[in-house]
Parts: C-alpha cells; sequence; structure tokens
C-alpha cells in the first residue's frame, strides 16, 4: 500500500462489527450513449432495411435478420476494440430492447451466428451492398457532388491464413501503412466526400499497389457516375495516382483531378525553381480559419508537360501546375536543416581530432580520402593537405646506455584540413525547394485557391482517424474464411461511415447555431472529431429500475452529451423506448 499507514488494531473490531452481506446481482446501469445513438442515426439512414432488402436469408427461420447482426458488428466495433469473439459479452451489458427490440438476447450475437450474417454478405456482392448501402447515406445527408477523395489503408490480421488460391482475397504480408510487416494485412480502399462520408469502397488483396487501386477506382467511378456528374467533379488523390496509365484513363473518361506532383518527375524540381527565380507569388493567405494556421503563397503555371523525354507517354499533353509555399513547411524545413548542419559539424569535429600520422603523403592523402568517404558532407566542405612533422625516434631495444644520445626526430606526415562552412545560398535553395510542393491538375475550371484547398481537405477526407474503425480480433474466430475476412473490411467501412457522419452532422449544426460546444477541459470546441464525439456519447448511461413489476428507465447524460444529442438530432425516446421487434 505504498507509504500509508497501517490500519490500527483498535479498528479492527469496529469495523467487522458493521452488519453487512454480498450479493451477486446483474448491474442494472448500461452505458447506452455511444450504441443507441449510432444505432438510431443508422436504421434513420436506412442501413439494416437495405441490407435485409439485399442479402438473402428466411424471415421464417431467422430469429434475427442479417441486417441487425450486421449492425451488431458496426456498433462493436466503434464502442469496444474487443475481440470479435466477445462481442455477445459486449452486448451482456447493453440494453438490448431498447437498441434491438423485445427478446433480444446477447447470446443472439455469438461467433456462429454472426459468421453466418457475414457469409450471407460476401455471397451478396458485398462492394455492391456497401455502395448501395453509402447511395442512401449520400441522398439522406445530401452530400454534395463537388470533389471526390480516394485513399487506402491496410488492417493487419493475426493467424496463420495460409494461401487459398488465386480467385479470392489474398491476405499476405505488403507494405504497412501501420509498421506491422509482421504480419499479414487486407487493403481497404475508398472514395469519399471531402468530410469523409465515402461513396464507393473495396477490400483487395494485402500488397495491393496505390497506383493500381487507383487505376481500378478511376474505372468504377466511370462506370458508377453519370457523365454530367462525372465531368462536374474534382477526383482527389495522393501522389500515387500520377502514373501515366492512370492520368491517360481518367483523360479519356472526361474526369477532373488534381494531385501531388511527385519528387519524381523532373518537373516539380523544374516548376519550383521557376517560381523562385520569377518571384510570381501571389499574396500569402490561409486555408483554414482556425489559428495557428499555415499561410500559403501560389505561383502558377499553365501547359506543362509532365516529361520532356519525347518518347513518354505523357510527352503530348498539357497541364496545370500549381507551386504551393507553406510557411508551414518552411518552418520545418528550417529546423531540420539547422539540426542536420549541427550533427555534420561535431562529427566533422570528432573525426579531425585524431592527430594521426603518417609515413608518407601518399597514405596520408589516401586516409583523407576515405575519412570524406565515410563523412559524406552535404554542407560542409572539406580540403585536406599534408604537412611535415617531427616526431621522437624509438629507442633500439634493450636497457640504454646513461650516455646514450636520444634518437633523432623522424619526419612524418600529417592532415592539415581546410574545413569551409555551409554556403549560404545553397542552404536557401534547400529550403525554398524544401518548404514548397506542386500541385497538378487537367481541371481548367477552379482556380488556383480552390485547387489549394480542396487538396487540402484531403487530409480532412481520408485521415480521419481510420484506425478507430479498423481493429481486428487477436484472434481469427469466424474470420477464419477469406470470403468472412473481406465481408467484416465492409463492416469495417460502414462503421467508418457511421463516424464520419456523427462527425459531419456535428460540425455542420454547429456552424449554424450560435451556442458552442463546451469540451473536455471546459473549453470550447467548434469543430469536434468523431473521437471526441464518441468520448462524450460515453457519457450517456442508463439505468433500469424495476418496482412493481414495472420497468423504468432512468438517462442519465452530461450536459456537453446533451448538447451533442440536440445537434445530431437523436430524440431521448431513443433510450427509452424499446425498439420494434425484428423478425
Amino acid at each position: 500500500m505504498g507509504n500509508s499507514s497501517p490500519c490500527p488494531s483498535s479498528f479492527v473490531p469496529y469495523l467487522f462489527s458493521m452488519p453487512w452481506r454480498v450479493e451477486e446481482s446483474e448491474p442494472l446501469s448500461r452505458p447506452s450513449g455511444i450504441m443507441t445513438t449510432v444505432a438510431w442515426v443508422l436504421r434513420e439512414m436506412g442501413l439494416v432495411a437495405t441490407l435485409d432488402a439485399m442479402l438473402a436469408w428466411d424471415p421464417k427461420q431467422c430469429k434475427l435478420s442479417p441486417g441487425v447482426r450486421l449492425l451488431a458488428l458496426v456498433l462493436s466495433v466503434l464502442f469496444d476494440r474487443t475481440a470479435l469473439w466477445r462481442v455477445d459479452r459486449v452486448f451482456a451489458r447493453q440494453d438490448l430492447p431498447i437498441l434491438f427490440g423485445p427478446g433480444v438476447e446477447a447470446t443472439d450475437f455469438n461467433d456462429d451466428a454472426l459468421g453466418r450474417a457475414l457469409d450471407k454478405l460476401a455471397q451478396a456482392r458485398p462492394a455492391h451492398v456497401f455502395a448501395s448501402v453509402a447511395a442512401n447515406v449520400w441522398a439522406h445527408e445530401q452530400v454534395p457532388f463537388d470533389s471526390l477523395h480516394g485513399d487506402t489503408s491496410a488492417v493487419a490480421l493475426y493467424g496463420a491464413y495460409e494461401d487459398p488460391g488465386p480467385d479470392v482475397l489474398q491476405i499476405v504480408r505488403g507494405y504497412s501503412k501501420d509498421h506491422r510487416s509482421d504480419l499479414k494485412q487486407i487493403g481497404l480502399g475508398f472514395v469519399s466526400s471531402p468530410e469523409g462520408i465515402p461513396l464507393l469502397g473495396d477490400i483487395h488483396d494485402g500488397n495491393l499497389s496505390d497506383n493500381t487501386w487507383n487505376h481500378r477506382v478511376i474505372k468504377e467511378l466511370a462506370k458508377a457516375l453519370p457523365e454530367e456528374t462525372l465531368r462536374s467533379i474534382l477526383y482527389c488523390a495522393d501522389c500515387k495516382v500520377v502514373t501515366p496509365e492512370n492520368l491517360l484513363a481518367m483523360d479519356k473518361g472526361g474526369i477532373h483531378w488534381l494531385s501531388r506532383l511527385p519528387e519524381t518527375y523532373d518537373a516539380a524540381t523544374t516548376l519550383k525553381l521557376k517560381a523562385w527565380a520569377a518571384g510570381g507569388w501571389d499574396e500569402p493567405a490561409a486555408v483554414s480559419p482556425r489559428p495557428p494556421a499555415a499561410r500559403y503563397r501560389l505561383c502558377v503555371f499553365s501547359d506543362v508537360a509532365l516529361s520532356a523525354n519525347p518518347e513518354h507517354p505523357l510527352a503530348e499533353l498539357r497541364y496545370r501546375c500549381v507551386v504551393v509555399h507553406s510557411t508551414a513547411l518552411e518552418a520545418r524545413a528550417l529546423a531540420r536543416q539547422r539540426r542536420l548542419v549541427a550533427e555534420e559539424r561535431q562529427a566533422l569535429n570528432e573525426a579531425l581530432t585524431d592527430r594521426q600520422t603518417f609515413p608518407t603523403t601518399e597514405e596520408a592523402m589516401a586516409a583523407g580520402s576515405k575519412l570524406l568517404t565515410k563523412l559524406k558532407l552535404r554542407y560542409h566542405t572539406l580540403q585536406i593537405a599534408t604537412a611535415p612533422s617531427a616526431v621522437p625516434g624509438k629507442r633500439p631495444k634493450g636497457r640504454p646506455r646513461k650516455d646514450a644520445p636520444s634518437p633523432p626526430p623522424v619526419i612524418r606526415f600529417i592532415w592539415d584540413p581546410t574545413v569551409a562552412d555551409p554556403d549560404p545560398e545553397q542552404l536557401q535553395k534547400e529550403i525554398q525547394l524544401r518548404s514548397t510542393f506542386v500541385l497538378v491538375t487537367n481541371d481548367p475550371r477552379r482556380s488556383p485557391r480552390e485547387l489549394l484547398a480542396t487538396y487540402k481537405r484531403q487530409q480532412t477526407a481520408v485521415e480521419i482517424p481510420f484506425h478507430q474503425t479498423k481493429a481486428l480480433p487477436v484472434a481469427p474466430m469466424f474470420l477464419d474464411r477469406p470470403e468472412r475476412v473481406r465481408a467484416m473490411g465492409y463492416v469495417l467501412l460502414m462503421a467508418y461511415t457511421a463516424f464520419a457522419v456523427l462527425q459531419r452532422r456535428v460540425r455542420h449544426a454547429l456552424a449554424e447555431t450560435p451556442q458552442p460546444l463546451i469540451s473536455f477541459d471546459n473549453r470550447r470546441n467548434p469543430a469536434p472529431t468523431g473521437a471526441v464525439i464518441l468520448a462524450h456519447l460515453a457519457e450517456v448511461h442508463t439505468d433500469i429500475v424495476q418496482e412493481n413489476g414495472e420497468t423504468t428507465r432512468i438517462v442519465k447524460v452530461s450536459r456537453t452529451a446533451r448538447h451533442l444529442l440536440e445537434l445530431l438530432g437523436v430524440p431521448f425516446e431513443a433510450f427509452v423506448l424499446p425498439h420494434a421487434s425484428s423478425p
């Protein structure tokens, strides 16, 4: 017990003389905020109805529909990042009549039942099912078609997952964005609105490259969207989309696109140098209104060829490019450069402290060349010359006579180094290159500032904390087959959709009301993330009181959680009125 004082012996008889007893009972306080809110929102958007309509099942033989069981999986992903074989334990502490209707028990969500629900999803073209779910969400939330953003992620899985053959999902090792190269994985890709609402989803092999995935998405967009809509949107993706195959396919399909020009293209460095030499920057301005925000200067180039090689597939095509200078990138580049210069100078001083001597000039110069190769100087310049130096000669072996003269000095050679400080112009050039990046597009309509704002929204669209919804179980359990793993991947995308809808609804509602959201630490939060919203919803609990054979539900809610429920449009009746019984 640390440094606490022991209990006085005189207190012990009094303690055990008090009347007390132990009784086992089921806790009647339910953490209802997250699950009840998400279930209400998803049912409002038609998730369960869509799944039940598209999956094959027999209402006469099923206590719960596959849509209800898949809804339970979505809720468990958002509520508790536990192993999926414990989903029934998670629901043992939930108010099941409110969530799913009378007569539903936690054991109805055991691993066998959930596995069968995933099988039904796997047999029903899950990509098509998810596209229908997403279309309903877009229609219900009135998400505008302005720009679309594509990105991929990876989900690591534990277990052997032996190779099942070439025609199924490949659960293999690949490039791990989570730095878990020791685990096999699957890939998740999606195309979403700027606020992260997915429109298309894709579960693919764990070693599929982003270049190939983008090529697939381009074809899917051309099939899924009407031609008029396709020509009005702007597809934004990271630099992996900039390949000859992808750009030619988008140009052929009439898709306007925007990306960052990879540094592997010589045109990227050329345009940066031209921008700094011409000095044609516009006035610096921020993209985000929230301080402290980075400020950006733009320099526009039209009719740009991405390759000077006449045999390159893109040699005949011309694009708009915007060179962007960021104050945030400049600050980071300057700090990095100062650190590297200091580290290089320290390593150089330590190497030159050892005053070695060499018998000949040639050997001294050879050692100096090895030192230069080892140091790999980037900023400083080191020139090594040699100079003679007299060192005491060695006495012959044995005990010398008292009157023996000292041995004559020996002429050896030492380094005479000259260190030049870094060139200020070279340092400035490096800062200029590192503090700028190049946007490339075939869109002729949007202004440079609109293009930059769209690209910056790529972070909002694809970097909503996806790790909140992609935690697969430690043990495979009922995910022991690739088709079930693929189906579970689409369940994760459904959970991600709910996560993004909560965030979008709250932010839009806050923008239209003068009442701020008071978040943790009593601070105003004008743009709460989905994680913050879920954390506050977890503060909602329901106490179930049994009196005279009647059940009374008492909803306990914090002030912030009440405000969030109002912003989300979730009535308190959702916490106290049992849901209609599912077949």
